[in-house]
């Protein structure tokens, strides 16, 4: 679906998806892009109606290796979300670690990203030895140099609370997990 906007210079848009692109009340799942003449910049904000959580996506680059400083999947209530996307027209071989706070394994998973694809899972999905885990953080590499876009979503499974982490950068000749 493609919908276009037109702004001036300094302006904004806000509206729902629902709205901007004529979508039913049905669950969809997808992404978003957002491209213009000059620059630009904006966030996403994303909400359970009925529950009232909220939070706010800000805008991101994409890379080929970044990390997310807590997984939180356990009592009382909390999970850890983790969404990838691949904008790119080349698959991404794509190695997920989960660490302890000490630096040690907890458990690995990998996967291809087709062109133009996206995941949004339950950590523990991904890596099941998660299940339960609160402290450590994740690593995620591209290891064909693929860029990919990363998020985090710590939410209470009751969705009172939502909130999103960003993708942490790892300096130049740094690198994040235990095949480094």
């Amino acid at each position: 679906m493609v919908a276009r906007r037109v702004l001036a210079a300094h302006a904004a848009v806000r509206e729902t998806a629902q709205s901007l692109f004529g979508l039913s009340d049905e669950f969809r799942t997808g992404w978003v892009r957002v491209t213009g003449s000059a620059p630009i910049t904006g966030f996403a904000s994303y909400a359970d109606t009925v529950r009232g959580g909220l939070a706010v996506v800000p805008p991101t680059a994409p890379d080929t290796s970044f990390f997310f400083l807590h997984i939180a999947d356990g009592p009382p209530q909390w999970q850890t979300g983790l969404a990838l996307l691949n904008t790119s027209s080349t698959s991404a071989t794509v190695e997920i670690d989960a660490m302890s706070q000490s630096g040690s394994l907890i458990g690995t998973t990998t996967m291809t990203m087709e062109p133009g694809k996206k995941i949004a899972n339950v950590i523990h999905e991904l890596i099941s030895e998660t299940r339960g885990v609160n402290g450590g953080f994740i690593c995620v590499r591209s290891t064909n140099d693929v860029p990919l876009y990363g998020m985090e979503l710590f939410y209470t499974q009751d969705l009172r609370v939502l909130s999103n982490v960003a993708a942490g950068r790892l300096a130049k000749g740094t690198s994040c997990g235990p095949r480094q």
